[in-house]
């Protein structure tokens, strides 16, 4: 009798975790599908900064490709909306049952065994040698949270990681943190992108 019930709990918590993630992937979709078939709505969101893109981008301003990624592997991907004039990316993620925005920019890989995004240099403004410099963000509920800043600037510079900015040997330090974070990874300019006009980019 025990084995029977403790057979059927078992059976119980499936289903509800199956409802659950069916619900999530219902609920992440149909949010998605709300931007990009209507891509302007992100200039709702301040976090993406769509009004200094407009002007130093001027016509070249829109965003027309797509693609979904779960980056933090919590079964939710994340939207990013590609922009083929800017090569800037809009990323959103699925949270408290609404898309939500995290920032806006050229985004170099995923790495997932890190859960992080990288960027590589930076696309506008100064400071930072742009060459070996790199930055690594997760997803923390609602938020893009940064991971970690490595540079070489006449000195090494690490920032973030608490064991390896905390570590005597910069130059050991910023290797380390390099192989970690951004060596691995998929490049997002290897990634498949699909037309706004499209919900293939959404299945699965």
């Amino acid at each position: 009798m025990k084995k029977i019930i403790s057979v059927l709990l078992i059976m119980s918590l499936f289903i509800c975790n199956s409802q659950n993630a069916n619900a999530a992937s219902g609920g992440w979709k149909k949010a998605y599908r709300n931007i990009i078939s209507n891509w302007k709505v992100v200039d709702n969101y301040s976090v993406l900064g769509t009004d200094y893109l407009k002007d130093y981008f001027g016509k070249d301003y829109k965003f027309n490709r797509y693609f979904v990624y779960d980056v933090n592997k919590d079964n939710v991907p994340e939207l990013f909306l590609y922009s083929t004039t800017m090569g800037l990316s809009a990323v959103f993620t699925y949270y408290n049952n609404k898309a939500v925005a995290l920032g806006c920019d050229d985004f170099y890989k995923i790495n997932t065994s890190q859960k992080v995004i990288t960027v590589m240099g930076h696309w506008h403004g100064s400071g930072g040698s742009g060459t070996d410099e790199y930055s690594a963000y997760t997803v923390k509920k609602n938020k893009l949270k940064s991971v970690i800043y490595i540079d070489y600037l006449g000195k090494y510079i690490v920032s973030g990681d608490s064991k390896l900015s905390k570590s005597k040997n910069k130059k050991a330090a910023y290797t380390k943190a390099y192989n970690k974070y951004f060596k691995k990874g998929v490049l997002v300019s290897k990634i498949k992108k699909y037309k706004l006009s499209s919900s293939a980019g959404l299945a699965g």
